[in-house]
């Protein structure tokens, strides 16, 4: 299904989303030998929604 979702999106730039989202991209980045680390995998939290979340760190 990523596979197929990859060929279809390509255009639209999700692919890589959707291996995140699927826990794929750190095993396939690493196994076409490029260099990846667990933190690429977590998207930051925008300023302005720490600020006006409490709760959030």
């Amino acid at each position: 299904m990523l596979k197929e979702r990859g060929w279809e999106f390509f255009p639209e730039e999700l692919c890589l989303q959707d291996l995140i989202r699927h826990g794929e991209f750190i095993e396939l980045a690493r196994a076409g030998r490029k260099v990846a680390f667990d933190y690429q995998v977590l998207f930051p939290l925008p300023q302005s929604e720490i600020d006006r979340n409490p709760n959030l760190k």
